[in-house]
């Protein structure tokens, strides 16, 4: 059994020959070019896919081998996993070439394995070579073009792998930012087999809500910091497929959910870190934020307030209008983060993040990282809340620049809340994010009438006719009156809220106790 590292990176055909010719790729020592066809397996029913496993035959250059890729991750493009290979003499499953003590306990019943099927393949032609970086790491470079195979479905691929064979992980990423520079490299979270079992379930990707806090109790911060940094990552390259193709504002939505947890864990976690850094790493997911922002505002608007608006006066002559307006600036929006992505600054920041997470700096610094995650949960989350408690006094008479700086407190308090909830009892987290939500709802509900008053503002300066005046005035009237709606909501949320214990304060009176 090894374990491999390996960065992936999407790469267009077209751009292929000028790749090959790429000083690094025409110099490589042991450069090799050969056909490789893959075969994979699993039971009708995904068992291996639902334990993290990927099983496939591959005939290469010297024949067959069977290879079994077992549970680990994949962070920004950054793969980490288990690997058993075995050569075989032709294309059958041999479970003796293995021992089966090492296997995952699932494929070491023969009930299982006499269910495997093959499901669906890969083949492409792969040329490679191995290249020293300056860091001082070797790093096997592997160029795949070819398809996955489903049934009678198929899927083009090419892409690039960049496995470390010797030296600081580091030295992945300085090849792949110094091939950034010339080349439209893009990073590919997905392996082939996550890809083909896509494949097989239609190839239309879903949008990708935030999973489950993947902390767990025996963690140090340091290890929570990486383990949440890789989980929001990865949400946010998952919806990048959506997103691109334009069809589905849920993508865009879920990217930008995955932005602001991003947010949320650097100010958070990186808290006691040097303003050197994190700073810059906190304004570049700032900037991304802002630049998804805008489309999502207009999404909205139009798909919410607007559509109810439209509905409610529909007789209105000047309605039509106006909506066609909005719409125009909603595609005209998601058009600007279509390009976004495509971008070599888009791709660019990708990679320093990816990078940035997997050399892992905050280690070098900061002891309150070191300590137990428990430990530094309390303190975070103690913090989080005195400060929605601070902002929160006087709730009535606050102005709504006071009540906006209130709403970025509960968001960051929830997403502190979602991350640190694996570390303590499921009932009684359950029971605070519960109304901390019903609070967070309305927050969030009179943002979005604020900012669709901003965006109709926007509009009204294109609008002068009259008919098209009465319809602004029709759709800011209805927008107003579902703000004061919520304004009357809010002082029974917030008391809801006001009047429930923290979760992590009972976890310190046990240990008084």
């Amino acid at each position: 059994m090894t374990t491999e590292t390996e960065l992936k990176l999407r790469i267009p055909r077209s751009w292929v020959r000028r790749l090959l010719g790429h000083p690094l790729f025409r110099q490589a020592r042991q450069r090799a070019r050969v056909r490789l066809y893959s075969i994979y397996f699993d039971t009708p029913s995904g068992l291996l896919q639902r334990q993290g496993l990927a099983l496939r035959l591959r005939r290469g250059a010297t024949g067959w081998e069977q290879t079994l890729k077992g549970k680990g991750g994949a962070a920004a493009g950054l793969h980490r996993r288990r690997e058993w290979t075995a050569v075989l003499p032709g294309p059958r499953l041999d479970w003796g070439a293995w021992d089966a003590a090492e296997l995952p306990r699932c494929l070491s019943r023969p009930k299982i394995r006499d269910r495997l099927v093959q499901l669906f393949a890969s083949d492409f032609l792969r040329v490679s070579g191995v290249v020293d970086t300056p860091a001082g790491a070797k790093v096997e470079w592997a160029l795949d073009r070819g398809r996955l195979v489903a049934g009678s479905s198929t899927e083009s691929l090419c892409e690039l792998e960049l496995e470390l064979l010797e030296g600081p992980v580091a030295g992945i990423y300085e090849l792949a930012l110094v091939l950034h520079d010339h080349f439209p490299l893009r990073l590919e979270n997905r392996s082939k087999a996550e890809r083909g079992y896509a494949l097989l379930d239609g190839g239309t990707p879903h949008p990708v809500k935030a999973a489950a806090s993947p902390l767990i109790p025996c963690m140090d911060a340091a290890t929570g910091f990486q383990a949440i940094l890789a989980d929001t990552l990865g949400q946010l390259l998952a919806n990048e497929p959506g997103t691109r193709l334009g069809e589905e504002p849920e993508y865009l939505h879920q990217m930008r959910v995955a932005v602001r947890r991003l947010r949320s864990a650097l100010n958070l976690f990186g808290a006691g870190l040097p303003p050197a850094a994190i700073g810059p790493v906190i304004e570049a997911v700032r900037g991304l934020g802002r630049d998804l922002g805008a489309a999502r505002d207009w999404d909205v608007f139009v798909l919410g307030s607007l559509a109810g608006a439209r509905a409610a006066f529909a007789d209105h002559p000047g309605i039509a209008v106006l909506a066609a307006a909005c719409e125009e600036h909603r595609r005209l929006a998601n058009q600007q983060v279509r390009e976004l992505l495509e971008s070599p600054d888009y791709g660019r920041l990708l990679l320093r993040l990816s990078a940035w997470m997997a050399v892992q700096p905050w280690r070098q610094g900061g002891d309150e990282l070191g300590r137990p995650l428990d430990e530094f949960a309390a303190v975070v989350l103690e913090r989080c809340q005195r400060r929605v408690r601070k902002r929160g006094r006087n709730l009535a008479g606050l102005t709504a620049e006071e009540r906006h700086r209130l709403r970025i407190a509960v968001k960051k308090l929830r997403y502190a809340a979602d991350f640190m909830a694996p570390l303590y009892p499921p009932r009684q987290v359950a029971a605070y994010l519960r109304s901390l939500s019903r609070l967070q709802d309305v927050f969030g509900a009179l943002n979005d009438h604020a900012t669709a008053m901003r965006l109709l503002e926007n509009v009204a300066l294109e609008l002068p006719g009259a008919e098209q005046q009465q319809a602004l005035g029709l759709v800011w009237g209805w927008i107003a009156r579902a703000a004061q709606q919520e304004l009357e909501r809010l002082p029974k949320a917030w008391n809801e809220f006001a009047g429930i214990r923290p979760f992590w304060r009972r976890r310190a009176l046990e240990k008084e106790r």
